[in-house]
């Protein structure tokens, strides 16, 4: 009973880090499903797996020539236990190109090895891993060592080969980062333009598939690397003249979603829908082309939609003379204040009923058009059908 809790225990241990585990019966065979055919994918076999279980009284960790980690521990029966692969340090490109020269991994295969990298669990305080390894191998097989086994690498170059080739590694190294960061570049600029089709294709590119593994878990890491691209994103909007506003509420909007996730995201589609919606914004709410008054005429209403925006309110508000701010206004923007901030406060409840913020009650409210029937009728002129029966097409889709 007590050694079953403690395997208990360590199972419970290795859930938590995210580190597969399975058990083994003898005689033992290397199966491509243990790293997920990773392996595999890269002509590489595995030939020393009988070096896994030559420890058959101790908790033994092997290192593989990728740098991967497996534990093995002998069970009753003539059973082992086999957990991993796992990763204890983060890969630099430069390291993963190295490691595929001295493997002979062909180009077309490197970004495999990438991938690799990215989604198999780390364990990243490895004193405090080691420590409990120790604990365990004392409480379980009672002694508080283990020992350690480091696969040779399976295709060994000679020094001034390697040399030669370590030179050239790093040169696509820096040549895959310096094409990462252009195309970045490129993307966030198709994203201030507006133009959602651009922005997608530079940011589906190849060079986006290998950025590395930088937090202990998959899940961990790829929400790291969506709030990163929340934070261009709105960075790249904000720079197209978006007020602030909008980009609170689709900021707050994406960061509520990455951190609600539960299961590893698939990158592009969520990269891709945050793109398609800060996009839409540059479309809908950008600024250039007016004077500084009228500029910040068109912050301040946007900001404060369920307020008092009558003309003379705002006219006061800026210290200028209510016939001087309508005339300036419907030359610069080509409408009516009044027609301005309409059309606004619409497009504001268009916006909060896509992103299902509240009753249609408060989303009136929020937009500055507390009478219900009033706000109805207004957005049935506009979109040919109620704010309801709008928020149920867009639940539905």
């Amino acid at each position: 009973m007590f050694e079953t809790n403690l395997l208990n225990l360590f199972f419970d241990f290795l859930g938590r880090l995210e580190i597969r585990r399975r058990i083994l019966h003898a005689p033992y065979q290397w199966d491509d499903s243990y790293d997920f055919s990773f392996r595999q994918n890269l002509g590489l076999a595995m030939k020393d797996f009988d070096r896994f279980f030559s420890c058959p009284d101790q908790l033994c960790v092997i290192t593989d020539e990728l740098n991967c980690h497996y534990l093995v521990l002998p069970l009753p029966r003539s059973r082992h236990l086999l957990a991993g692969p796992y990763l204890t340090q983060s890969p630099d490109f430069l390291h993963m190109q190295q490691l595929a020269t001295r493997l002979g991994i062909k180009d077309d295969r490197k970004m495999d090895l990438s991938s690799f990298y990215i989604h198999f669990p780390r364990v990243l305080e490895r004193g405090e891993f080691e420590s409990f390894l120790h604990a365990f191998s004392k409480s379980y097989l009672g002694r508080d060592d283990f020992a350690q086994i480091r696969l040779p690498l399976s295709l060994p170059r000679p020094t001034d080969l390697l040399s030669v080739q370590g030179r050239k590694t790093e040169q696509a190294a820096f040549s895959l980062l310096e094409d990462r960061y252009a195309k970045e570049a490129e993307g966030l600029r198709y994203i201030t333009e507006g133009n959602t089709s651009a922005a997608e294709a530079a940011f589906t590119d190849h060079v986006f598939d290998s950025l590395e593994n930088r937090a202990p878990s998959s899940l961990r890491s790829s929400k790291n690397y969506l709030i990163v691209c929340n934070t261009l994103f709105r960075k790249a909007t904000e720079a197209a003249g978006v007020h602030p506003y909008y980009l609170n509420e689709i900021s707050r909007k994406f960061a509520i979603r990455i951190e609600n996730m539960q299961e590893l995201p698939q990158n592009y589609s969520f990269r891709r829908d945050m793109i398609h919606q800060y996009c839409n914004l540059v479309q809908n709410h950008r600024g250039g082309g007016q004077s500084e008054l009228i500029s910040r005429v068109n912050n301040y209403i946007d900001a404060n939609l369920d307020g008092d925006l009558s003309l003379q309110f705002i006219a006061n508000y800026y210290s200028v003379n209510k016939s001087y701010l309508s005339t300036r206004f419907k030359k610069e923007m080509g409408q009516t204040l009044s027609s301005y901030i309409l059309d606004r406060r619409l497009d504001r409840a268009i916006y909060l009923l896509n992103i299902d913020a509240g009753s249609i009650q408060e989303i009136a409210v929020a937009c500055g058009i507390p009478d219900l029937s009033y706000f109805t009728k207004l957005f049935h002129r506009e979109k040919k059908m109620t704010p309801s029966q709008y928020r149920k097409i867009i639940r539905s889709s």
